[in-house]
């Protein structure tokens, strides 16, 4: 399966179409992973490289082009709400499985449990989301939404592999409330030290 393989199937006018290519072809990966032992070791490799390659552009396009646009009917903010949370869990167990060995007894059932979250995944979207997105969108917004993601999509796809996913919405929230927690540590280390200093010095001046 080449990357290129990805561009040929879906019509780049149809948002909804590109994105059930998509999910095809993680649906395929999903399973020939899922018959890997850990003696797999070239094979898995391959596949599971695939899989983050085509799960990060897929990401990418839907976060930033297609669900802002759902988000703003009240309708369909829910499910996009649901959809970016979703992805985070995506990929936080697809960094932990490329940190682990490729032939560990872990490996095999760490990307079973992230073959069904992409599963559940993928059911909720095109049950739910798709229809939701058929219905408060018109054929010209849908060709244009589709237009812009094909682009984007092999720009990703065609560009050097990302080492990582990219970041969902939900994990650039994680990202910023960790990094505020950060700020608040460091800012109360700060005054207990400040505090501290003053302490010493007054105890110093009555001892003279």
């Amino acid at each position: 399966m080449s990357l290129t393989s990805w561009f040929t199937t879906a019509s780049p006018t149809d948002p909804i179409a590109l994105l059930k290519r998509d999910h095809d072809t993680f649906q395929e990966l999903i399973d020939r992973i899922n018959e890997t032992t850990t003696r797999s070791r070239v094979t898995r490799a391959r596949l599971f490289g695939q899989l983050k390659r085509l799960l990060s552009a897929h990401e990418r396009i839907e976060e930033t082009i297609f669900y802002p646009v759902l988000e703003r009917h009240a309708k369909s903010k829910d499910i996009v709400l649901e959809g970016y949370q979703e992805h985070h869990v995506a990929d936080l167990l697809t960094a932990e499985i490329t940190r682990m060995a490729i032939d560990s007894e872990d490996w095999g059932p760490k990307a079973h449990v992230l073959g069904e979250s992409l599963e559940h995944h993928i059911k909720e979207e095109e049950k739910k989301m798709f229809p939701q997105a058929r219905r408060v969108l018109d054929a010209a917004q849908l060709a244009q939404l589709g237009a812009r993601m094909a682009k984007r999509r092999q720009t990703l796809l065609e560009g050097p592999a990302s080492s990582r996913p990219a970041p969902s919405k939900g994990s650039k929230e994680k990202v910023g409330s960790a990094g505020k927690a950060a700020r608040t540590s460091s800012a109360s280390a700060a005054t207990r030290s400040t505090k501290s200093g003053r302490a010493s010095q007054a105890q110093s001046a009555a001892r003279k």
